[in-house]
């Protein structure tokens, strides 16, 4: 079951695929670790007794839920972009020099930004690994960063906001 579980995990990241015979395929050079890396999880599900479910809820939160560090009320979003997490607006300021801004920050908003650029409308896309989610909530910013394939938040705290 858990070769299974760590097989649907990773075929979710780019550069990973499935063969027809259900073994795990990868480009990348170190993919002699994954039958090692299956081991691992395979014995840490049997050990605490896990479904399929609690095994990919605890890969998911290890992946993409940590606390990110902010400094200056600022959280970085890839190399150049930048989260403003005091502002009474969910606001980013993007590589290119410009901000996007959006509704007051109690309001949850979702934006897609693909190459640095922030999606205002349905498009087609050619290279998905470039898109970068960002989730706006009153008490954190959630993102996800297919290209790199990090995610995490960073807290809102009251005291920091600035109108």
């Amino acid at each position: 079951m858990m070769k299974r579980i760590c097989c649907f995990f990773f075929t979710i990241i780019p550069g990973f695929s499935m063969g027809g015979d259900g073994l795990l395929n990868t480009k990348e050079s170190d993919a002699s670790l994954l039958p090692e890396l299956v081991k691992v999880v395979d014995t840490f599900a049997d050990e605490n007794n896990l479904q399929f479910s609690d095994v990919t809820k605890l890969l998911n939160r290890f992946v993409f839920e940590q606390e990110l560090i902010a400094k200056g009320g600022l959280g970085a979003l890839g190399k150049k972009s930048y989260l403003d997490l005091t502002s009474s607006k969910n606001k980013i300021f993007l590589a290119d020099g410009r901000e996007w801004i959006g509704g007051d920050n109690s309001v949850q908003q979702v934006i897609f930004l693909l190459n640095g650029k922030v999606v205002e409308r349905s498009s087609e896309v050619g290279v998905i690994d470039s898109l970068t989610v960002v989730m706006f909530s009153s008490e954190r910013i959630q993102t996800y960063d297919l290209k790199r394939l990090v995610g995490g938040y960073f807290i809102r705290r009251e005291a920091e906001r600035r109108n």
